[in-house]
């Protein structure tokens, strides 16, 4: 019969493999433009200059190619 500390560890080894797997899904993969429903005007005084996942002078972390300062796509996430 396997001890509690045995079962304790087993436990916590399931419990830190999940953690990775959720951590891996939280990733977000790039899309396209026409995914993102990207233009290149902002929306109002949303714009990817002010994104948190703006990276510049002119790429996303999420939309795949050039986007401008000046554009915005749905997944448009003010910066804190």
């Amino acid at each position: 019969m396997p001890s509690r500390r045995l079962a304790v560890a087993g436990l916590l080894g399931m419990i830190a493999d999940q953690s990775v797997c959720i951590a891996a899904a939280a990733v977000p993969k790039k899309v396209t433009k026409p995914m993102a429903h990207y233009q290149t005007t902002p929306n109002g005084i949303q714009a990817c200059s002010t994104c948190s996942l703006f990276v510049a002078p002119k790429q996303c972390r999420v939309v795949i190619g050039e986007v401008s300062a000046d554009g915005w796509c749905s997944l448009y996430d003010m910066v804190d």
